[in-house]
Parts: C-alpha cells; sequence; structure tokens
C-alpha cells in the first residue's frame, strides 16, 4: 500500500493506529476462524477414510471398528495440531501432514487479502467522515492478467539465452510484477494530472488488482486520471514484458452518489461497474 499525503497531525496518527489495530485484530479473528472450520473439516474427512480402510482393507468386524470410531479421529487431531508427529498407517501419515500444511498456507493467503481489504476499507471510512469534499475511487483490473502471467512464464522457461544466474520467476512473481506496473502507471497519471493539493492513496488488491482512493480532484480530473493510467500500464507492459497488456479503469465520484452510502456500498458499487467495462471491452476486442 502507497499513501502519498501531507505530514498527519497527532489525530490522524491516532486513528490511523487505530484502525490499524481494529483491522489486524478483525483478520487474526477470522483467520482463525476458518482454520478451525477447515482442519475440523480435514479431520473428520480424513478419519472416515481410515475407518472405512479399516474395515475393506483390514477387515475389522464388530468391537474393533467401534474401538476405531474413537481412536483414529483423536489420533488425526493430535497429528494436524503437533502433539504427535507421525501415524504410521499405509503412508497416510506425510500426505495428511503435507495437505495440513497447505490449508495453512491457504489460510494465510486469504487472510493476506483480507487484511489489504480492510486497511482499504478502513482509510476509505476515514476519508468519508474526516473529508468536507468526497473523494473519487478508481479501481482498475489487468485485461486477462492469468493468461498474460502464463505467457510471460512460459516465454523465460523457453528462453536458452537467460543466464542461470539469473534464475526464474514464478508466476506469482510474475503476477507481483505485472500489478506493480499497474500502480506505477496510475500514480504517474495522478502526477500528470497536477491537481494542486489532491492526495491519494492506493491499495493492491486481489479483486480488483488496484484500489486508488483520489481526493481533492474534480470528476474530470479522476477520469483523466484513469484514462492516463491505462496508456501508461499498456507502454510500461510493452517495455517491461515485451507483451501488449491492456488494463481497464473504472471511475466513481462520491459526490455523485445518492444518499450517504458506506465505504462497503461503494466497494460493491465500484466493483460493478468494473465488471461492466471490462465486459464491454472484451466484446469489443
Amino acid at each position: 500500500m502507497s499513501d502519498v499525503t501531507d505530514l498527519p497531525d497527532a489525530e490522524g496518527v491516532a486513528e490511523s493506529e487505530r484502525l490499524k489495530k481494529a483491522h489486524d485484530k478483525a483478520v487474526a479473528d477470522r483467520r482463525q476462524q476458518w482454520r478451525m472450520l477447515v482442519l475440523t473439516t480435514v479431520v473428520l474427512a480424513v478419519g472416515l477414510a481410515l475407518i472405512w480402510l479399516a474395515k475393506t482393507v483390514l477387515e475389522l468386524e464388530g468391537d474393533a471398528v467401534f474401538i476405531a470410531l474413537l481412536i483414529v479421529p483423536l489420533l488425526v487431531y493430535l497429528t494436524v495440531t503437533g502433539k504427535i508427529k507421525d501415524i504410521s498407517l499405509f503412508g497416510v501419515s506425510a500426505e495428511f501432514r503435507d495437505l495440513v500444511t497447505e490449508v495453512d498456507k491457504n489460510v494465510t493467503k486469504v487472510g493476506h487479502r483480507e487484511a489489504e481489504r480492510a486497511a482499504y476499507l478502513g482509510k476509505l471510512r476515514h476519508v468519508l467522515e474526516k473529508d468536507t469534499r468526497q473523494p473519487a475511487l478508481i479501481y482498475a483490473d489487468v485485461d486477462s492478467l492469468r493468461k498474460v502471467t502464463r505467457e510471460i512464464y512460459l516465454d523465460e522457461r523457453n528462453d536458452k539465452s537467460r543466464a542461470p544466474s539469473t534464475g526464474r520467476r514464478r508466476e506469482e512473481d510474475i503476477r507481483g510484477d505485472i500489478i506493480k506496473s499497474l500502480e506505477l502507471a496510475l500514480t504517474d497519471a495522478f502526477y500528470d494530472a497536477s491537481v494542486d493539493k489532491a492526495k491519494f492513496d492506493v491499495f493492491r488488491m486481489f479483486e480488483p488488482d488496484i484500489a486508488m482512493i483520489v481526493r481533492y480532484v474534480d470528476p474530470h480530473a479522476a477520469h483523466q486520471i484513469a484514462e492516463w493510467g491505462e496508456k501508461n500500464f499498456g507502454e510500461f507492459a510493452q517495455k517491461n514484458f515485451g507483451k501488449r497488456c491492456t488494463a481497464t479503469a473504472s471511475v466513481l465520484c462520491v459526490e455523485h452518489v445518492f444518499a450517504k452510502p458506506s465505504a462497503e456500498d461503494l466497494d460493491k458499487l465500484v466493483a460493478g461497474q468494473l465488471e461492466a467495462a471490462k465486459k464491454e471491452r472484451k466484446s469489443q476486442a
């Protein structure tokens, strides 16, 4: 996340710290809830699978099956929580531990994405409450990001001229570099607009790729920033990745919205506009 503002006053710093602590706690609580839900499901599924294995492969019957119903879920739970190191039954232990590690990694990734959105919504709420002039919101997505990322990855894999010391980039790293280019393109567009006393905050998220809160600009300047950002990104992509790559941006000037919407309402509204703009661009391609 990037923040370009004047030096904040004491009240602004205190408010920012309070928002940060609040969303950090909320993200941690959500992550713990997700982790427990996923692990409970895994424990149940693996326990049932082991019981089925005991009945069909080991041909256990009667009291032995009842004992398995009591012991197997407990053994699986102890393995998950690290109380015991493994369950040595037909190699199930290694696969199960890998699964738990993968689940924890995915939950962490979801938590990170939620943290970015929480930070964005927290900042937007602060701006809506404190600023006398309503901001403009710019959402931008790289068109066909997955396809472009894959093409660049395959190009690098097949490039025999690359020195071994250069190394290879993962698709996740390539995706990050592309989105970074979009962020820089919009940032350059903001400064090119040369709006006096204007400020902006930009956030990288999962959906959309980039969300920008632009303050103290008129609607014309906001749309100009979005348009120039799309143009800058196309030039960056051609220069840095050797690809013709486009981005779609959508603008919402909050002062044009009736009533008094919440940050969440505005988020949904701009996201809907962006999806409609992407579909329109795709139909015209």
